[in-house]
């Protein structure tokens, strides 16, 4: 939000994906579905009611990315006749690797990434409010 003000013309298109992702209930949509509701208004109370019940009724496990190897020994112990083989690699975030990678492979430490701004942050959650209680709900 703050950063793109002046942003030039050629960085329209990332920042049109940045506010399909970040600023219309990205996940609500989601878990909502492919029904015309959950697309034609993102800001509508149906969207989080159809998401909540999607996630609370079809889903046996909902995990974080942030916590990918927490998420796969979760899966390990419910679903151990698909997940049980203790071989299955644990860490599998391409996005998260990088090139120069130690052996043993582990990602290097990177600086953590600067905070956003309270005022970015009010507006973030602003336009994902549905967001924001889907994440509660889970």
């Amino acid at each position: 939000f703050e950063k793109w003000k002046g942003a030039s013309k050629g960085s329209f298109q990332r920042y049109s994906q940045f506010m399909d992702e970040c600023a219309t209930n990205y996940l609500s949509r989601w878990f909502c579905g492919m029904d015309s509701n959950c697309h034609s208004d993102v800001f509508s109370n149906i969207v989080l009611k159809k998401a909540m019940d999607t996630v609370g009724h079809g889903y046996a496990f909902v995990g974080l990315t942030s916590e990918m190897k927490t998420n796969f020994k979760i899966l390990m112990k419910l679903f151990p006749s698909y997940f049980g083989d203790e071989t299955i690699p644990i860490d599998i975030c391409n996005k998260c690797k990088q090139p120069n990678a130690d052996p043993n492979n582990q990602p290097p430490k990177l600086p953590p990434a600067p905070k956003p701004s309270q005022s970015n942050l009010d507006r973030i959650s602003a336009r994902n409010a549905l967001d924001v209680e889907l994440y509660k709900f889970v």
